[in-house]
């Protein structure tokens, strides 16, 4: 799927940079409770970071706010 091929062309071009940071910011919509909420925007923003590492990123280079 084209999704991937840009996604693997992110992580190839993030290793490149010498110095980076990145923030993750998890988002859901209003439907539940703000406290479903928060846990799916976590867990989202979580899953991105995991994949980003997954793909050879420093993990110390990616904060995660929800």
């Amino acid at each position: 799927m084209k999704i991937f091929m840009i996604w693997g062309t992110i992580i190839s071009r993030l290793k490149d940079v010498k110095n980076y940071s990145i923030t993750l910011n998890g988002y859901s919509d209003k439907v539940g409770s703000e406290e479903l909420n928060m846990k799916l925007s976590k867990k989202r923003a979580i899953a991105i970071k995991k994949s980003l590492v997954d793909g050879g990123l420093d993990d110390k280079s990616i904060t995660v706010f929800a």
